[in-house]
């Protein structure tokens, strides 16, 4: 009898000690964002509109990465764009209202020069932003009249 309570008194102890290890250790953290952009509009004119764009521009294509969430407490999606020449960016947008969309910019880099990666102090991040600001969100908002403000 002793051993059997010994046996679920370790089994408990060593539970609690691998979420605490789990927890401190971060396994499930989420990448903090390089750039946080706004939109002050509807979700499904976002997604039209950067569906139109990548449409209309046989240089890039689109992917969607993932989904997250449920519907009470709402959905993000990620989604690769990526250029024909290399450049690769890493996106999450999601719904905080009925009128505004934030968007995270996840990871930026250049497939070619390996530069780039998922942190603002990454090596080249400072170009792959002016690409992203010239290539994604200036063709946004001229052609698709979505603008994305950066927060």
């Amino acid at each position: 009898m002793r051993k059997i309570i010994f046996i679920i008194f370790s089994v408990i102890i060593l539970g609690f000690i691998g979420r605490c290890i789990y927890m401190v250790a971060c396994v499930s953290c989420t990448i903090p964002h390089i750039k946080d952009y706004e939109y002050a509009g509807r979700l499904t004119k976002f997604e039209s509109g950067l569906h139109n764009q990548i449409h209309d521009h046989k240089d890039i294509s689109f992917k969607n990465m993932d989904t997250v969430g449920d519907k009470d407490t709402g959905y993000a999606y990620d989604i690769n764009i990526q250029f024909k020449d290399s450049l690769l960016y890493n996106l999450r947008y999601e719904a905080i209202s009925n009128n505004k969309i934030v968007i995270g910019l996840i990871g930026a880099l250049d497939l070619k020069t390996n530069k780039g990666g998922y942190g603002i102090k990454a090596d080249g991040m400072n170009e792959l932003l002016k690409e992203f600001d010239r290539r994604v969100l200036r063709p946004l908002k001229d052609e698709q009249h979505i603008e994305l403000k950066a927060k």
